[in-house]
């Protein structure tokens, strides 16, 4: 009577003693890429510039719309960098997805804030003219 299984011949061989695991996969080309990191960046610009139209009515409606356009500008700037450095070659692309959607919501979150901080001044410039005038018609 033969001790062996008739399903052997599909059992997986294992690896050798000596090397139990394979070496790890160096990315194909040069640097890796920082998609993650701008995604977030261009996440946290969208978010508090969106932030700011509800917070409008106290002090951080003003401070959000500064730190959306700062982290959405600098989203673009890095994600337009690093797609220029996947397009030589020397980043790696499997990061392309990320860096370009990061790119394009802090554009967009930078281009929101620009607009709301630009409608606060213009809402400050009003309030006060009025009140100017409201203050002459008095005296």
């Amino acid at each position: 009577m033969n001790s062996e299984s008739p399903f052997d011949e599909f059992q997986a061989e294992s690896p050798p003693a000596d090397k139990p695991y394979a070496p790890p996969v160096m990315p194909s080309s040069g640097r890796s890429h920082r998609g993650g990191f701008i995604l977030a960046m261009g996440i946290v610009s969208l978010v508090a510039s969106i932030c700011s139209i509800v917070m409008c009515c106290c002090i951080l409606g003003a401070v959000f719309p500064l730190l959306g356009m700062a982290t959405g500008i600098t989203a673009f700037f890095m994600g337009r960098a690093d797609i220029a450095a996947m397009n030589r070659g020397e980043m790696d692309d499997r990061g392309r997805g990320q860096t370009q959607t990061g790119m394009y919501l802090g554009l967009a979150g930078a281009i929101v804030a620009a607009l709301l901080l630009i409608g606060y001044v213009l809402l400050m410039a009003f309030g006060m003219a009025s009140n100017l005038a409201t203050q002459r018609a008095r005296f």
